[in-house]
């Protein structure tokens, strides 16, 4: 990599440029009227306004402090790693997570912890296992997405343990905008959360859970299994999961899958299973 200087404000911030392709590796994208933001792990939170013509990177805290503004007089480096260059690396600027539901907010989630802009990604508060009273289970946060139902607006985080030994994983949700966090599905390695109205579901090492209670208690999948063609996932993992209407897709080490939902028919009742598959010679 190389070291460029980016103007944040009043300051200038010495920034990593990784341009290996491994270490670029875009785990999230959100979409905005105005932009696309992107979650390239290394290559740490972009954003374009170009639709994808160019890309800049966009400045998060750095681990030992819980907020930016430009207006504040900033000393640290935008580095996810430190290395020969001799930057001082960040945990939170190694970035794997970005859900925007609208052109204002954005949630962030690295390896240190949520970051949330409600201006449009310049000035950014930071979440963390260690810096709030009710936090965030762990600080490792694959996956983030808002849940807006009637009254109810609810932030739910994929939070896995990080660096430290405290920090477990599970599924961590705020009702306040990110203030106080509670903890759901704890032990439980999660991947990617959907919500269709009042439920919310959550794609995990041990299969798809569903709440339709906000949280307060779970259902758990039972076998991925079509009937007409015997198909079955013989894994539980799950790694993603969509909502469509009353679809609710999945996708999983063996394919993809939908089932369902609706008052006629309970959830993961049956399954359509889809594959890839070479005909044989």
């Amino acid at each position: 990599g190389t070291i460029d200087t980016l103007i944040y404000g009043i300051n200038n911030i010495r920034a990593l440029a990784i341009t290996a392709p491994q270490q670029n590796i875009t785990y999230d994208l959100a979409v905005t009227d105005s932009a696309v933001w992107i979650a390239s792990f290394a290559g740490m939170l972009r954003k374009s306004t170009n639709l994808g013509q160019t890309w800049e990177r966009v400045i998060l805290p750095p681990d030992s402090l819980d907020s930016i503004s430009p207006t504040d007089t900033l000393n640290f480096d935008l580095a996810p790693v430190g290395g020969a260059l001799g930057l001082r690396e960040n945990l939170n600027h190694r970035v794997f997570s970005v859900f925007s539901p609208n052109d204002s907010v954005i949630w962030v989630g690295t390896a240190g912890g949520i970051n949330k802009s409600t201006d449009g990604g310049v000035r950014w508060q930071k979440f963390s296992h260690q810096n709030q009273t009710q936090p965030i289970s762990g600080n490792f946060v694959v996956a983030i997405n808002h849940q807006i139902y009637q009254s109810i607006s609810i932030v739910w985080a994929a939070t896995v343990n990080a660096v430290d030994p405290d920090e477990e994983q599970a599924v961590s949700y705020s009702e306040d905008g990110g203030t106080t966090w509670k903890v759901a599905l704890l032990g439980e390695r999660a991947h990617n959360i959907a919500w269709k109205d009042s439920i919310v579901y959550v794609a995990a090492d041990r299969g798809l859970f569903r709440s339709s209670d906000f949280g307060q208690s779970w259902l758990q999948s039972g076998a991925v299994y079509e009937v007409t063609n015997s198909q079955r996932f013989s894994m539980p993992q799950i790694y993603a999961v969509a909502v469509q209407g009353d679809t609710v897709w999945i996708g999983g080490p063996e394919g993809i899958a939908y089932t369902i939902e609706r008052a006629t028919q309970p959830f993961g009742a049956s399954w359509r299973v889809f594959r890839a598959y070479q005909p044989v010679g």
